[in-house]
Formats: C-alpha cells, sequence, structure tokens
C-alpha cells in the first residue's frame, strides 16, 4: 500500500512539473521574421516587445503579457515579409492588428488597429 501511495505521489508530482514547465515555458502561436527578433522599445520605454523564434511579449508600463499564452484560444494570423510584420488576434470575433513597419534597422514605426480605430504611430528602437 506504501509503494502504491508514494506511485501515486511521484506520478502526481512529475504531471505537475511537466504542466507547469509546459505553460511557462509556452511558444508556438507566432514566428516573427527573423529580422524582427529581439527587444524593440519606444523612446520612454513605456512600451517594449520581445520577438522570440515562436512568441511575442509584450511590456507595457512595467507589467509583461506573453502574447502566446495570453490569446491561447484566439485565432492568430501573421503576414511578414522583408519590412513588415503584422498579426491579427482573433478572440470571439474581436480582432486586433498589430503592425510593425521596419524603417531602417533599428527603428520600426508600430500601431494597432482594434474596432476599426488606429493607434497613432509609435516609433520602437531596437534595443
Amino acid at each position: 500500500m506504501r509503494k502504491r501511495r508514494m506511485l501515486c505521489l511521484s506520478l502526481l508530482m512529475a504531471s505537475v512539473l511537466a504542466l507547469s514547465c509546459g505553460i511557462f515555458n509556452f511558444s508556438g502561436k507566432f514566428s516573427p521574421p527573423t529580422w524582427i527578433q529581439g527587444t524593440w522599445s519606444d523612446t520612454y520605454s513605456t512600451t517594449t516587445y520581445i520577438f522570440e523564434t515562436e512568441n511575442v511579449k509584450q511590456t507595457i508600463g512595467g507589467y509583461t503579457i506573453n502574447l502566446g499564452l495570453a490569446y491561447l484560444a484566439a485565432t492568430i494570423t501573421e503576414t511578414s515579409n522583408d519590412s513588415l510584420y503584422e498579426f491579427s488576434i482573433d478572440q470571439s470575433d474581436e480582432i486586433a492588428t498589430y503592425r510593425f513597419e521596419k524603417t531602417s534597422a533599428t527603428t520600426l514605426d508600430y500601431t494597432v488597429t482594434a474596432s476599426e480605430v488606429t493607434s497613432p504611430v509609435v516609433v520602437l528602437t531596437k534595443q
């Protein structure tokens, strides 16, 4: 009986560990092009984007959002070329489109469109 309890406890612990590692290391919803990968911030460092090989993270006002996790149930569509990376997040018929256009090797013009309203252009600089 004691062996069985230890086995069950070990399996439970292994399952929790595997799930928690998988959640914290989640990636795969995004595929940013290599030219944009890295960290980009606005002039005041209030908005920062970290583009990884399979994920995008957004920091606003000191709070970081792992977009791959935050929009796990959403549909993500991406468009990219040598100077543009754009992704749309469709969640329950609410669509937000993030657009990053390369203006030089170290700067991007960034906008967000949601509810048919587009934000002013924000210049992001490679960090």
